[in-house]
């Protein structure tokens, strides 16, 4: 009787500790989920604040242009060639910023359904190994 005893407490000792390892391996894939997920918000803030100064910099332009037009002076036209230059710098962020997000979001659908078939390897590819692709980080 002791003995039988003894082996149901060690069953249920055995599926408590069994229970808490998978309640900490869900907690675990949910938080690299989360970090992920906050990882996209902050880089779509990013995006989206470089856009901002984008629109900012092209409404100098067109100020600093009527300006000149108006004036004739030479600080509007310096102010024009500047906003110019910030505009370009703005775009080439913004194109930098986004060049990987298709790829970058297939592969983390990808990872969502391991192994991968041979369907994706192809579409990944076609995707993220083009011309134009960017190394992975």
């Amino acid at each position: 009787m002791k003995s039988f005893l003894n082996a149901k407490v060690r069953l249920a000792f055995g599926f408590a500790m069994l229970a808490v390892l998978l309640m900490g391996l869900f907690s675990f894939r949910w938080m690299l989920i989360s970090d992920e997920s906050d990882r996209w918000v902050r880089h779509t803030h990013e995006v989206l604040t470089n856009i901002q100064d984008l629109a900012l910099a092209m409404e100098s332009i067109e100020s600093a242009s009527r300006g000149f037009v108006l004036t004739g002076e030479e600080s509007d036209l310096n102010a024009y060639r500047a906003n110019v230059a910030k505009v370009a710098q703005d775009q080439a962020i913004i194109r930098n910023l986004t060049a990987d997000t298709r790829c970058s979001r297939f592969i983390f659908l990808l990872s969502k359904s391991w192994p991968p078939k041979e369907s994706s390897a192809r579409i990944w590819s076609s995707i993220c190994a083009g011309p134009r692709a960017l190394p992975l980080r």
